[in-house]
C-alpha cells in the first residue's frame, strides 16, 4: 500500500479521500500551499503526491522538492489556468479533476509498486518520480498491469535502489566486454549463413559477413554484437553569437541530413532563452521534452525507454528523427542544470548515432557575478553542450557586424569547448549584396587575420526555401532538397562525421 500526501482542493479531497482509505493506503498529510507541499514532502517523503494543479500549489520548487524526495506526483487540473500552468512545467502525470478513485488508483499502485523490489530486479522501472508513466491528455490513464506477487522483504530505500540498479548496470556491461566463450569455432563444421548487414553509414554488406565456399576455411570467429562495446553517438553542438545568424535553422537542416543519409538522429533544444525547434516543427507545447528528460536524470531515471516516451517523432523526406524539444517559458531555465543536461547528453548518445544540440548565444559565466557558487546557472546548458561535444559547429552571419560578433565571442568558445573537441567555423547566408564582389574572400581573410582561422565553410542565402521551411514545419533542406544550400550543406555534415571520427573513442 502506497503512502499518500494529498495537496487538493477541499471538494475534490473529500470526494476522494473515502477510497482512499478504504483502498487501505495511508494519507500522510493534507496540506494547502506550495510551501506546506514543501515542507511536508521534505520531512515525510511518501510514496505518491496528489496535487492541485494551481499555481498557488505547483510550482518549480514544489515540483523539485517531489523530484528531491522521491516522490512521484500527480496533477489534477480543475480549469484552464491550472491545466497551463501544469503544462508550463513539463508535468507528465497530469489528469483530470472529475477523475474518479478506481482510475486514480491505477497511478498510485504503479507508484507504490516502485518500493518493492521484484525478485528478477525489474521493480525498479517504476522510480517515484514525477515523469514515470506517459499521460498524454487530461483523461488518458496509464492503467497498471499485473506485476505478479509482490516480495514479503522489506522495501529498499530509494538510494539503496540506485545502488543496486548501478551495481547490476555496471555487471552488465562488464559481462557485455568479456569474450564469448560460446563462439569458438570448429574448422569441420561450416558456418551458417547470416543476414548481411550494412556498416555505419554503408550500404555495402559486411564482407566479414558472407559465408566462406565449399572446400575454404571458414573465417575467424567474430564476437557478437551483444559481447562488443556499445558504440557512442556523436554530439555536434551547433552555436553562434547573438543577432540571429541561423543556429536554429542549420540544427534542423543538420539533422534532416544526416537521417535522410541512414543515420539515426536525436535533435536536443538546449537553449536556456526559449527554444524555437519545437514551433519550426510544429511540436505541441504540451510535449515534455528536455525539461522532463532532465527530470527524469536528476533522478537517475532516464533510460531507454523513458527517452523515447519524452521525445517526438518528426518525418523528414526519408526517414524519422527523434526531438527533446526545448523550454517554452524562458524562466525555467533552472531545471536544466550542468548535472541534468549531461545526463540527457549521456543517454542520447546511447540512443543515436548522432546527436545534434541547439544551444543559446550567450556564453557568460555567473560564478563571476554571483556569491553563492552553489546557485544555478543561466547557461549551463549551453556550457555543458559545449564541454561534452565531439563536435561544436560555430555560426557566424555573412554581414560585417555578424562578423565582428563571432570574432568578439570567439575566445570565450574557445574557452567553453573540452580539450579534444573539434570547432568547424560556417558563415551562414552568404550574399554579394552585403560585403560586396568575392564577398567570400574578404570574409576568408577577416577571420584569418583577427581570429586565425583557416578553414572556413560558406553557406548561401536561399530566403525563398527558409520561407517555404516555415509555412511547412519542416527544415529547410527538405523544403528545398536541390538546392545550392542542400547540396553545400550536405557536404558539411559529412565533413563533420569525417572530424569527429578522427577523435578518440570516448572523447567525452
Amino acid at each position: 500500500m502506497a503512502r499518500i500526501l494529498l495537496a487538493l482542493d477541499f471538494d475534490i479531497e473529500a470526494r476522494l479521500l473515502e477510497g482512499i482509505l478504504v483502498s487501505g493506503h495511508d494519507v500522510v498529510d493534507r496540506v494547502a500551499g506550495a510551501d506546506a507541499l514543501i515542507e511536508s514532502v521534505t520531512r515525510l517523503r511518501p510514496d505518491t503526491v496528489i496535487a492541485q494543479g494551481g499555481p498557488e500549489t505547483l510550482n518549480a520548487r514544489s515540483l523539485h522538492a517531489c523530484d528531491s524526495a522521491g516522490s512521484r506526483i500527480l496533477v489534477l487540473m480543475g480549469d484552464e489556468v491550472e491545466r497551463r500552468n501544469t503544462l508550463a512545467l513539463g508535468v507528465v502525470d497530469r489528469l483530470d479533476a472529475g477523475v474518479e478513485w478506481p482510475e486514480l488508483e491505477a497511478l498510485v499502485g504503479v507508484s507504490a509498486s516502485a518500493h518493492t523490489t521484484a525478485p528478477d530486479g525489474t521493480g525498479a522501472e517504476f522510480e517515484g518520480t514525477s515523469g514515470t508513466t506517459a499521460v498524454t491528455g487530461p483523461m488518458d490513464i496509464a492503467v497498471a498491469g499485473d506485476h505478479g506477487p509482490v516480495n514479503p522483504t522489506p522495501p529498499l530505500s530509494r538510494r539503496d535502489r540506485r545502488n543496486q540498479e548501478k551495481n547490476q548496470k555496471r555487471n552488465k556491461r562488464q559481462s557485455a566486454n568479456l569474450p564469448n566463450r560460446d563462439q569458438s569455432v570448429d574448422n569441420d563444421v561450416p558456418r551458417q549463413p547470416r543476414p548481411q548487414r550494412c556498416r555505419f553509414g554503408s550500404q555495402n554488406p559486411d564482407p566479414r559477413d558472407t559465408v566462406p565456399a565449399a572446400g575454404q576455411h571458414p573465417a575467424p570467429a567474430i564476437a557478437s554484437p551483444d559481447a562488443m562495446p556499445h558504440q557512442q553517438g556523436k554530439v555536434i553542438t551547433v552555436w553562434g553569437p547573438y543577432g540571429s545568424p541561423g543556429r536554429t535553422s542549420i540544427a534542423l537542416s543538420l539533422a534532416a541530413a544526416y537521417a535522410n543519409r541512414g543515420r539515426s538522429v536525436v535533435l536536443i533544444d538546449a537553449d536556456p532563452y526559449g527554444g524555437a525547434v519545437a514551433q519550426l516543427l510544429g511540436i505541441s507545447d504540451e510535449a515534455p521534452g528536455l525539461a522532463a528528460a532532465c527530470r527524469l536524470a536528476g533522478a537517475d531515471a532516464l533510460n531507454s525507454t523513458e527517452f523515447e516516451r519524452v521525445s517526438s517523432q518528426v518525418k523528414t523526406l526519408s526517414a524519422t528523427i527523434r526531438v527533446l524539444s526545448g523550454i517554452v517559458n524562458p524562466e525555467r531555465w533552472p531545471e536544466l542544470s550542468r548535472a541534468r543536461v549531461r545526463g540527457v547528453i549521456d543517454q542520447a548518445r546511447q540512443e543515436a548515432e548522432i546527436v545534434i544540440v541547439d544551444v543559446g548565444f550567450s556564453l557568460e559565466r555567473d560564478e563571476e557575478i554571483l556569491s553563492d557558487v552553489a546557485a544555478p546557472r543561466r547557461n549551463a546548458s549551453t556550457h555543458t553542450a559545449l564541454e561534452f561535444s565531439d563536435v561544436v559547429l560555430a555560426l557566424a552571419d555573412a554581414t560585417p557586424l555578424g562578423i565582428q560578433r563571432f570574432l568578439r565571442a570567439q575566445s570565450q568558445l574557445m574557452e567553453s569547448v573540452g580539450p579534444r573537441c573539434h570547432v568547424a567555423t560556417v558563415v551562414n547566408r552568404m550574399r554579394g549584396s552585403v560585403s560586396g564582389v568575392d564577398a567570400a574572400a574578404q570574409i576568408r581573410q577577416v577571420l584569418r587575420r583577427f581570429g586565425g582561422i583557416e578553414e572556413v565553410a560558406m553557406l548561401p542565402n536561399d530566403p525563398k526555401a527558409a520561407d517555404r521551411a516555415i509555412a511547412g514545419a519542416i527544415s529547410i533542406l527538405d523544403a528545398a532538397p536541390r538546392s545550392q544550400f542542400s547540396r553545400q550543406l550536405g557536404a558539411l555534415a559529412e565533413r563533420l562525421v569525417i572530424e569527429s571520427a578522427k577523435l578518440p573513442v570516448g572523447v567525452s
